[in-house]
């Protein structure tokens, strides 16, 4: 893997290769943005949110153990839900980005401990940090999630979904808004796959592992996944 990315980098980038890394650099800080969203409501005690003890009074001290527990116990359950929603797959994968998302990279224990070593291209990482990452001090640096919502450039309406009516909205919205928030029903109508959302439930079992349906027919074949691919960005923005 490591000598195949070597291989790569020496070879010339062709232009269109940019502009197709753009691409998902900008898909990515759209679904990161709405994630980002949650996760600042959450810290701040918006909405279904419980306020830290010491956001309800100025003068309440921090309990550091007990908001690091909270804190640890928010990436294992975020990490086994995305885990599970995604078919079950690879787990060390999704378990750095939530880490590098929510933690940073200083305090990620997966970076400093984890087994693989797997060093990003700079290619790689403008296309994974996007454009709102900003390098502070050790101990002052926000997570990439909070730098996200201050520092982006973002589309109200984007941010208003789940939340809001959005008239108006070009296809890349309502294609984020129906994968967003839809009831699962619709995700299967829409043909739009959010890991094992959108798959019917015929084919999954309690667990929501893929049912073994035939031996002699591959699952593949008979179970519908739909797509999930965002549509472009509308000229006008």
């Amino acid at each position: 893997m490591q000598l195949r990315r070597k291989e790569a980098g020496r070879k010339l980038r062709q232009p269109i290769v940019t502009e197709l890394e753009n691409e998902v650099r900008d898909n990515l800080a759209d679904l990161r943005s709405m994630v980002s969203r949650n996760y600042a409501a959450i810290l701040m005690g918006i909405g279904d949110a419980k306020k830290f003890h010491h956001m309800n009074n100025k003068n309440n001290d921090s309990l550091s153990d007990r908001d690091r527990r909270i804190f640890e116990t928010l990436i294992f359950l975020t990490t086994k839900v995305v885990w599970i929603a995604l078919f079950r797959k690879n787990f060390s994968l999704i378990e750095k980005e939530i880490n590098r998302l929510l933690r940073t990279f200083n305090f990620s224990p997966i970076e400093h401990y984890g087994k693989t070593k797997l060093e990003d291209t700079p290619e790689e990482q403008r296309v994974l940090v996007g454009n709102a990452f900003r390098s502070e001090k050790k101990l002052l640096h926000r997570s990439p999630a909070i730098q996200q919502i201050i520092f982006d450039d973002h589309d109200y309406q984007l941010l208003s979904i789940g939340l809001n009516d959005i008239p108006g909205a070009d296809q890349r919205i309502r294609y984020l808004e129906i994968a967003y928030a839809a009831p699962e029903e619709l995700l299967v109508q829409s043909r739009i796959a959010v890991g094992v959302l959108g798959v019917e439930r015929k084919y999954l079992d309690v667990m929501l592992k893929p049912r073994n349906i035939s031996t002699t027919v591959k699952r593949t074949s008979v179970m519908k996944i739909g797509e999930f691919k965002i549509p472009p960005k509308s000229s006008s923005k």
